[in-house]
């Protein structure tokens, strides 16, 4: 999700509100939905919207799921972002 809100279900999977900020200059960061490989998705837009979508090679994990925004932790004007485990980190420099 860039920009916007919007309801998404893939699946069983349903996700009432995905996206909140109203450009892609405001934060927090966009939330991302990993979706399993062959899944149908259905999109409503709730408001004006704009989105990616995205495929790549996945591995055995077969898992959809909501990424939500991590918190920005910032000390001066250099942040360095980390992808831990699968799971979205901030570390400050």
């Amino acid at each position: 999700m860039l920009e916007g809100a919007c309801r998404l279900q893939a699946g069983d999977h349903v996700f009432e509100r995905v996206g909140s900020r109203t450009s892609v200059f405001d934060g927090p960061p966009a939330p991302v939905v990993l979706v399993e490989p062959g899944m149908d998705i259905d999109i409503e837009a709730l408001t004006p919207t704009s989105l990616a979508v995205a495929t790549a090679p996945g591995g055995d994990v077969r898992v959809t799921r909501l990424v939500e925004p991590w918190r920005n932790a910032r000390r001066g004007a250099w942040q360095r972002w980390a992808c831990l485990r699968g799971t979205m980190a901030t570390t400050s420099t």
